[in-house]
């Protein structure tokens, strides 16, 4: 079973608050105030303090409050035009590398990734993985909440086993630090990391090689 990070993994953007700039930001006044208060350092230290402790990302919970209103119809689009105009010109090869040399020896292919429903069902139906799961927005209507259903953010382990996914028998592939139990519970893992990040999963024990950029 390979289980794949999307963000930072396969491509090389933060796919959720990149497409927020891109097609949130110009519009929505609530969300430039968003990003001018929790980019601020009051704003850095308060978030990162409730991710340590919890696994919460404020800023993110807020940044997505933007998109309260807009049709789920609108967003799967929208999601098509990001897939095309960015995301394939953001591809890091050397994962899609692996992914394709795991799909020729018959591995089970997981995309589990913690961004939003509409990106990574986008990015699953372009590259043929047929089994993914995503943070879920709550829809009233086929209308946005703006509010999280589900939010996968520091929680794959505790998706993996609702899922009865065997982690003893799995090859992780990501980029995230939030995933660190998730690759140490796994057989094998191979890390897409910042070079600040090195010495941080050379101490994991089952990482097998490190892409540095």
């Amino acid at each position: 079973i390979v289980l794949l990070d999307l963000c930072g993994t396969l491509y090389s953007p933060n796919t959720t608050f990149d497409f927020l700039n891109r097609y949130v930001y110009p519009h929505s006044a609530y969300y430039r105030n968003v990003k001018k208060v929790m980019g601020g350092l009051p704003g850095k230290v308060v978030n990162k303090i409730l991710f340590s402790a919890f696994h919460w990302d404020l800023y993110r919970v807020l940044a997505c409050r933007s998109l309260k209103g807009k049709s789920q119809e609108a967003l799967v689009q929208l999601a098509e035009d990001y897939y095309r105009d960015v995301l394939v010109t953001s591809s890091l090869e050397k994962v899609h590398q692996l992914l394709d040399t795991a799909r020729l020896n018959g591995n089970r292919i997981v995309l589990v990734s913690a961004s939003l429903d509409f990106i990574v069902e986008a990015v699953a139906r372009h590259l043929g993985i047929q089994e993914y799961y995503s943070s879920q927005l709550a829809y009233k209507d086929g209308i946005c909440t703006g509010r999280f259903a589900v939010d996968l953010l520091g929680r794959k382990v505790e998706l993996c086993l609702s899922k009865e996914i065997n982690l003893k028998a799995t090859t992780v592939i990501t980029d995230n630090l939030s995933d660190a139990l998730l690759v140490k519970s796994s057989d094998e893992a191979y890390i897409v990391s910042q070079k600040k990040h090195q010495d941080f999963w050379k101490r994991i024990q089952n990482v097998k090689e490190i892409y540095v950029y």
